[in-house]
């Protein structure tokens, strides 16, 4: 299975799996023209990089990685098209359990360093949720708008055609309906004149298991305010309109 986006990189480029834990390994998956199905896997080594970018050794697009341990198995997708440059040195490096926080690509160029963010969820083409999604675990969405009621269009299974449900609007330090699970597809946010105004989230988020998300900020910008353990407390990300 493959995702909406892919990472691309250009000859020569750089690529290591980072787990700080040792207790897991990474398969990476790559669109390869001139094969039968049109992929490669590749092992991605934690203690040294391999080239990418053509060749023998993979690339030039990365569509998904697999994620092997004793507990876990999961394939992720990055989030965006990127553009890994000619020279780069990439770690796909694991978040510490129990966090929340998603995978991330480091990719640095030179002197410049580049986050691809990754997710367990595929964004398919043509699927319930080809747009970026907030898919909530058992946390509540709290409406912290400057102005403005909100409330969210949402599915509890987002690959079944499960029907969509509509929480009531609420006013600021208001929930949405509780305790929900699920991909939270709209964000509605009714204006003093009553005009309704649709927002998603500008990149896949998943949110921490038992945790709130809050929706902050002013009716021209809002985001999400996603709480997440200590280190990195609250992740914000920027809504846009659907």
């Amino acid at each position: 299975m493959s995702g909406k986006f892919q990472v691309r990189f250009l000859a020569p480029s750089y690529l290591m799996y980072g787990d700080e834990t040792g207790q897991t390994s990474a398969i990476a998956t790559f669109h390869i023209g001139g094969t039968l199905d049109g992929t490669k896997k590749v092992p991605i080594p934690t203690n040294k990089y391999i080239q990418v970018g053509g060749g023998p050794i993979g690339g030039p697009e990365l569509i998904s990685v697999q994620i092997l341990g004793d507990s876990i198995q999961n394939t992720i997708f990055p989030d965006k098209d990127f553009t890994a440059g000619a020279h780069s040195w990439s770690v796909l490096n694991r978040p510490s359990p129990g966090l929340g926080a998603p995978y991330e690509l480091s990719v640095r160029t030179g002197c410049l360093i580049q986050q691809v963010p990754f997710s367990t969820f595929p964004p398919i083409e043509g699927s319930i949720v080809s747009d970026p999604v907030l898919f909530l675990n058992d946390g509540e969405i709290i409406n912290d708008l400057d102005a403005g009621q909100l409330a969210v269009f949402y599915i509890t299974n987002p690959y079944n055609g499960t029907e969509g449900r509509e929480t009531p609007f609420v006013p600021r330090a208001g929930d949405t309906g509780g305790v929900l699970s699920g991909a939270v597809i709209s964000f509605d946010i009714k204006t003093s004149e009553g005009s309704v105004i649709k927002f998603r989230p500008e990149k896949y988020v998943q949110s921490t298991p038992k945790f709130p998300v809050g929706v902050c900020g002013e009716l021209e910008a809002p985001r999400l305010a996603v709480v997440r353990p200590w280190p990195q407390v609250i992740e914000f990300v920027d809504l846009v309109r659907i």
